[in-house]
């Protein structure tokens, strides 16, 4: 890796995000959440979607809460990587009951701390209990999330602290979760990914106050 290269990135795609999740009535362990706004709630499998919206995609968000679903092949591949920083797990359809074996949910089990200061986004309307929620895109420039320097134990593939777009439910009927939290992955799951020709992928660089984090 070349000295000034990025070793961190938040992975985005260019895609119009698949309906799921708490828009499925996805199922939530909400025992840790905040009251407010749901930030710190578990999502509990399998994970639910309109699956027929993933098209020939290998790799989408849920809408709202920002789930992740693979394909098959790209979960194997995964499996069999020594990738750290999450767990495979069963999606299924939102009009059947048995999992798809054609997909699968890449549940990320490691989160980074709280974003530093120079962090550039807005607050659209944060959680007046917890902040951790109602973070957005600056209107003029680009999400930029800086950090003191990577944590210790920085996983391949990691979520941020902050959750991010609007937090109040979809439906008046389905309870918050807090929104979606942003992706964060190392140069080796971006090299992982890329070799595997995963179509409409983003990454975006992470930025350090100690400029020589990696």
């Amino acid at each position: 890796m070349e000295a000034n290269e990025p070793a961190w990135f938040v992975l985005k795609t260019s895609t119009v995000h698949v309906l799921g999740g708490i828009n499925c009535w996805q199922p939530y362990d909400f025992s840790e959440a905040c009251t407010t706004c749901g930030a710190g709630a578990i999502a509990l499998p399998p994970l639910i979607a309109d699956l027929n919206a993933m098209g020939k995609k290998d790799l989408d968000f849920t809408a709202h809460d920002g789930q992740i679903i693979v394909t098959r092949r790209v979960a194997d591949a995964l499996c069999e990587s020594q990738l750290t920083g999450f767990n495979i797990d069963s999606v299924r359809h939102h009009k059947k009951l048995d999992p798809d074996p054609r997909f699968a949910w890449l549940r990320i089990r490691s989160q980074w701390p709280a974003m530093h200061r120079n962090s550039i986004f807005e607050m659209g309307d944060p959680c007046p209990e917890c902040g951790r929620s109602g973070h957005c895109a600056s209107r003029t420039h680009p999400i930029a999330l800086w950090y003191p320097a990577p944590p210790r134990d920085a996983q391949d593939f990691n979520c941020t602290w902050e959750y991010w777009g609007i937090w109040n439910a979809p439906k008046k009927s389905t309870p918050n979760v807090g929104g979606a939290r942003l992706l964060i992955v190392s140069i080796r799951a971006r090299q992982f990914l890329t070799q595997l020709k995963i179509k409409r992928l983003r990454f975006e660089p992470i930025h350090f106050v100690n400029s020589t984090a990696v």
